[in-house]
């Protein structure tokens, strides 16, 4: 995974990043920081507990946040994040999840 300054290159449709994190019961807000190489292969999606979302990255040549966030209410336990797309060309930084109520 990406950490410490890397990051996660999605090089065709069927590649993704998934992690398992612990939560408490809530509404969370969530995107990813990524940068997209061309305007026509940039989409990706993150999903957090089943709740998908997808967005463009504008194909901007440099890092920004997805041009929507999604949003999980969840209940206390253990979720599946997931990243993932299906158009090519996308350099994944870091999921932003931040807890609304």
């Amino acid at each position: 995974g990406a950490g410490g300054g890397k990051a996660v290159r999605l090089l065709d449709e069927n590649s993704y990043a998934e992690g398992e994190i612990e939560l408490e019961a809530g509404t969370y807000l969530f995107a990813v920081r990524a940068m997209g190489f061309a305007g026509d292969q940039d989409a990706l999606n993150v999903s957090l507990g089943g709740q998908k979302q997808r967005g463009h990255l504008s194909g901007l040549k440099t890092w920004v946040l997805q041009d929507d966030y999604g949003v999980a209410r969840l209940p206390a336990g253990k979720h599946k994040l997931r990243v993932f797309f299906d158009e090519p060309q996308v350099l994944a930084d870091k999921v932003v999840l931040v807890k609304w109520k």
